[in-house]
């Protein structure tokens, strides 16, 4: 409250509060749900809590992730990953591995360069994209550009003796590209404007749903990996459907379109609008 008052923000105007979904901010507001209605305002900490969607995503990536592979080698000084030889690798963390090395020094980077050159004379050298834990997508942008540049890579491991064992084959190929084709439903079902509109979470939500599920179908290999996003998902949609503000907000977007003065209107009824939300009405 000390940070309300400093702000001279009126209790009776607080209305929805953004917040990414961590635990202590659930918290924070029941917190002020409890503190608001001892002085008489009405407040709901969940149908006033505005949960932030590009995190909801970042999360639900981050389960498809860890059912296939061990995110410890995204975080930062994480240690090598070392083949075992098993028939199933992770082959995340082995392609983490490899671009570390290729990108290790600069020596090593003008080698791999050098050998771009070599494979395409005419087409721009390229940098590896490494994997970043606290960089939302980086997983999705680092396989989609060492697929990219698999043919270098493959030339580099060959060049290399001491890379042998992270040689990855054809099929391994194939099995990151599916992870690509996967995690690639996070981006390409959002909206593209730069910044997230709250009309559109609720249909990307919907989206998202609809890809992946067409997915199980199509890839039954991957079913499970795809019910972890899925399982992730629904939890936190099961949490917003019925927020009104998502709602409110789709109804004033289809509106606004619909109806050339909509916008106009509104701003004119407004006044009336908020002195009926005041009283109750």
């Amino acid at each position: 409250m000390s940070i309300i008052d400093r702000l001279h923000i009126p209790i009776e105007k607080i209305g929805w509060i953004t917040l990414d979904n961590a635990s202590n901010n659930d918290m924070m507001m029941v917190a002020l749900e409890k503190l608001l209605g001892s002085q008489g305002v009405l407040f709901s900490a969940n149908d006033q809590c505005v949960r932030c969607f590009p995190h909801i995503v970042n999360l639900t990536v981050q389960s498809i992730l860890s059912a296939i592979t061990n995110l410890n080698y995204a975080s930062d000084n994480s240690q090598d990953f070392m083949p075992d030889g098993q028939q199933h690798q992770d082959l995340i963390a082995m392609l983490q591995t490899l671009i570390n090395k290729i990108r290790a020094s600069s020596l090593c980077c003008e080698q791999f360069a050098k050998i771009q050159e070599s494979l395409s004379p005419s087409r721009d050298v390229l940098q590896l994209i490494q994997d970043v834990s606290t960089r939302w997508s980086s997983t999705h942008l680092m396989i989609h550009c060492a697929l990219e540049l698999r043919k270098a890579i493959n030339k580099y491991v060959l060049s290399n003796t001491d890379l042998y064992q992270y040689c990855l084959t054809d099929s391994d190929w194939k099995i990151l590209e599916v992870y690509a084709k996967i995690l690639a439903v996070s981006s390409t079902c959002l909206p593209s404007e730069a910044t997230p509109i709250l009309c559109d979470a609720l249909p990307s939500f919907k989206r998202m749903l609809a890809v992946w599920t067409n997915y199980q179908t199509s890839m039954p290999a991957y079913s499970s990996i795809i019910e972890a996003g899925i399982t992730k998902l629904l939890d936190y949609y099961s949490k917003i459907v019925n927020i009104p503000a998502f709602q409110l907000s789709i109804c004033a977007f289809f509106l606004s379109h619909v109806i050339p003065s909509f916008d106009s209107l509104y701003i004119s009824a407004k006044p009336e609008a908020e002195a009926s939300v005041v009283q109750g009405k």
